[in-house]
């Protein structure tokens, strides 16, 4: 008996060790692919707005801290009306950054301002109450044309009265209000 039970103690501990092993491996994983995603490198913390990628369990690996998807630099515009968040860099380049991502946290130097809870696209069929990033686009000669990306307060529009998206948008008003702000101060915020 106390033999099977060492041995349980051993496979155990082995199993943990193999967890904890693979933990390691799909984090520096994490930080290649962000790398591949043409991210910026070093962003001045102090003074940017920068969006970054977030796991599944809501943190960065320190590599990823200095990686960013994208920043103020590659914002063209934000329509406050439509939502629209227009990027002066080309689209596809863009969607190639966020297609595998499943959040973005949007920071303003040291600050962390919101998450966006998953990028969606017209495609999606689950709803979300929380801020998304949605990506849409139309067909043209068998080209994608139209291509744009809104700050949404939820998926599908149709649950923007909901209780629980009100509650999620009212618990950032202030990080919008220092994210809008930020944009008009740079010039790029649509009224």
């Amino acid at each position: 008996m106390n033999r099977k039970i060492k041995n349980s103690i051993w496979m155990v501990a082995i199993a943990i060790g193999s967890f904890a092993m693979s933990l390691t491996a799909c984090s520096s994983d994490d930080i290649e692919v962000n790398s591949e995603l043409g991210g910026k490198e070093n962003v001045e913390q102090s003074t940017a707005l920068a969006a970054y990628a977030i796991d599944s369990q809501g943190t960065r690996s320190g590599g990823e801290v200095k990686t960013a998807v994208f920043t103020d630099e590659d914002i063209e515009w934000f329509d406050l009306n439509t939502r629209e968040l227009r990027f002066g860099i080309d689209s596809e380049a863009i969607y190639n950054r966020l297609e595998s991502l499943d959040r973005i946290e949007f920071r303003l130097g040291d600050d962390v301002l919101f998450q966006v809870d998953n990028i969606v696209n017209p495609t999606f069929s689950r709803p979300y109450f929380n801020l998304v990033l949605y990506y849409d686009w139309t067909w043209e000669n068998d080209e994608k044309v139209g291509v744009g990306y809104y700050l949404y307060d939820c998926y599908p529009q149709q649950f923007v009265d909901e209780e629980l998206t009100k509650n999620n948008r009212n618990k950032r008003v202030e990080q919008w209000k220092a994210f809008t702000d930020f944009l008009e101060s740079k010039g790029k915020l649509k009224k």
